[in-house]
């Protein structure tokens, strides 16, 4: 796959045996890092139900956007001072590239990500409407409030060569918050509680931002969690949550309210005899 200025950017695909291309669903999902790398085989993911949205006949593209490692210092290098955006740009093109071969459907679009990846997801979501959902984990919306609350300030300054007081322009432009005015997408957003690494402000700042444009917007916080979710109950929770989500805004399914428990026997009992 190549970008807008002839640059090959990899991308790997996931698909169904005997997917129909052309009719199905897609969602790009968005490794973190940046310097992280998808490699080309399928492996357990702890946060999005892969293996059942292509079940459901989604193709699932995992795109190595510049900044990825693995292909070099030169390529590794091309987001500094352009994060976000040329990352964007990667993810547009792969998005680009497939519904020009036929392989999906362009009305059926979604994206998802954590950590770097739930920042390139936000800023789908502010920049892009050509996404019907798009799920933030753990993502950046603003980095000037990042810069105040991380854990790894130097990172900041490392790929945006600045601070927010010698160069507010280039903090303003790479943050997804920038564009609000032309967001569009329905956003799932999920979040530790205790996150370090992006600190919930970030999360709490784009949610407000799409409540106050009217943008349909859900957050879940993970109370006593950092960056990662590290335990197997609230992994799949984060899973069905993504589920949900997708499930309403790509497969058109409407929601399922949770049932409240049946009570026990001893419970009625107790129930009855209060209420004679």
């Amino acid at each position: 796959m190549f970008d807008r200025r002839g640059r090959v950017i990899p991308i790997l695909a996931l698909a169904a045996a005997g997917c129909l291309w052309g009719t199905g669903f897609f969602f790009g999902k968005i490794h973190g890092g940046p310097t992280r790398v998808d490699a080309p085989f399928v492996f357990p993911d702890r946060y999005y139900p892969i293996e059942r949205f292509v079940a459901k006949g989604a193709l699932i593209l995992r795109p190595n956007y510049r900044g990825s490692e693995g292909y070099g210092e030169k390529f590794r290098s091309l987001n500094v001072r352009n994060l976000g955006i040329g990352d964007y740009a990667d993810v547009i093109s792969g998005v680009d590239s497939l519904i020009a071969k036929g392989y999906v459907d362009k009305d059926r679009v979604g994206a998802m990500g954590r950590s770097q990846g739930g920042y390139i997801s936000a800023y789908i979501t502010t920049f892009s409407d050509r996404f019907k959902a798009v799920s933030v984990g753990a993502g950046i919306s603003n980095w000037s409030t990042y810069y105040v609350n991380t854990d790894i300030t130097p990172f900041t300054r490392q790929y945006l060569h600045a601070t927010p007081w010698d160069d507010p322009e280039i903090y303003w432009k790479t943050s997804p918050i920038s564009n609000l005015s032309k967001a569009r997408t329905p956003t799932l957003i999920q979040h530790g509680e205790n996150d370090r690494r992006v600190p919930i402000p970030d999360a709490y700042e784009l949610r407000q931002a799409l409540e106050d444009r009217g943008i349909p917007v859900k957050m879940v916080v993970y109370k006593g969690f950092g960056h990662g979710i590290n335990k197997p109950k609230q992994q799949r929770a984060v899973m069905e949550e993504n589920e949900k989500w997708f499930a309403q805004y790509i497969w058109g399914e409407k929601p399922v309210e949770p049932k409240p428990p049946e009570p026990k026997k001893d419970e009625k009992k107790s129930a009855a005899a209060v209420n004679p």
